[in-house]
């Protein structure tokens, strides 16, 4: 009977142990299916994307018309990007007026409003006409989760215009893709003021090859093996204990570009708008044939020039798999 009563107790013991080790390894699972719904959440959270608009009465040239101001962020989990637009009308309600900025007059206030600048970062240049007397409309893009993004949108006399920035969760990079029209000549101008506008500078072009000096008469053309990145920095920033601005970048897909060029200073362009000797324009010229091109830009936390070179040098590959994702459409809804 004692003996009976032993083996019941070690089933019995056993059972519960049993019991014990199921109910902790369901517990286990319930919790880890728990953190990986938090994870894909937070991940479905962190890229966004937002357009705010609004009307406002005009000053100086521009006193007794309506202003159109854009604003539209857009944020990674690790970056948030601000881009800025103002739009007037002529009498006849068909052409932008000039607004003071440069370029197209697409501004980036943020992270940074130097790097890619406030006043105008891009155009698009089609049979040498720009996009700075065309209205552009802007609208939220309708995407997968963990990513977000905006499309601005020119009729150019050429022909339909847009670019989309798109950002990634956690990922800190502005993904741009520019679809063209059919046009006999193409170029993306951008522009950026690297790091700050302030003095003293120091401004430096780096390459995957090689270091290129502001001058004031710069016209660089950059070789095709060079053309994956472009890191655009002020090391007269450095010389601080503790970086309280960083460098900007610039992703290529180098088959898609025939010519790159550097300016600084004000070079012999007739073309070209007025130049400052302290921003950076870069020409990027494409193939007749060429419909869609896409880049990245990124603006850098406060780092120094060779942290941000090494991160950026690190990061190309990645950037340029989804950039080519971009490109066949894979991921462009």
């Amino acid at each position: 009977m004692g003996e009976a009563r032993r083996c019941r107790c070690i089933v019995i013991g056993l059972a519960v142990v049993m019991c014990a080790g199921a109910m902790a390894a369901w517990c286990q699972q319930d919790l880890l299916s728990e953190l990986r719904a938090e994870a894909r959440a937070e991940v479905a959270a962190a890229a966004k994307a937002e357009i705010k608009t609004e009307t406002v009465p005009g000053k100086g040239k521009l006193k007794g018309r309506e202003v159109e101001q854009i604003t539209a962020m857009l944020t990674t989990g690790e970056a948030d990007y601000e881009l800025k637009y103002a739009c007037a009308l002529d009498d006849d309600g068909e052409r932008r007026l000039e607004m003071g900025g440069t370029l197209a007059q697409l501004g980036m206030s943020a992270p940074s409003p130097a790097n890619w600048y406030l006043g105008g970062f891009i155009d698009v240049v089609l049979n040498g006409v720009g996009l700075v007397e065309v209205p552009a409309t802007v609208e939220a893009m309708n995407l997968a989760e963990g990513s977000a993004g905006v499309r601005f949108i020119w009729p150019h006399p050429a022909g339909t215009v847009s670019a989309s920035f798109r950002t990634f969760s956690f990922d800190p990079f502005l993904y741009v893709v520019v679809d063209l029209p059919e046009a006999e000549a193409r170029e993306i101008r951008l522009l950026c003021y690297p790091n700050s506008f302030h003095k003293p500078r120091d401004r430096w072009i780096t390459t995957p090859m090689r270091d290129i000096r502001n001058r004031m008469d710069l016209l660089q053309s950059i070789e095709p093996d060079e053309r994956g990145w472009l890191l655009y920095s002020d090391r007269a920033g450095d010389v601080v204990a503790v970086p309280v601005t960083g460098p900007c970048g610039l992703v290529l897909l180098p088959e898609q570009v025939t010519d790159l060029e550097l300016a600084m200073g004000q070079p012999e362009r007739p073309d070209w708008p007025a130049i400052q000797n302290y921003g950076v324009f870069t020409t990027l010229a494409l193939e007749p044939e060429t419909r869609r091109l896409c880049f990245a830009l990124v603006d850098f936390l406060p780092m120094t020039w060779m942290q941000a070179k090494a991160k950026l040098a690190a990061d190309t590959r990645q950037v340029q798999a989804k950039l080519r994702g971009l490109l066949d459409n894979r991921q462009q809804h």
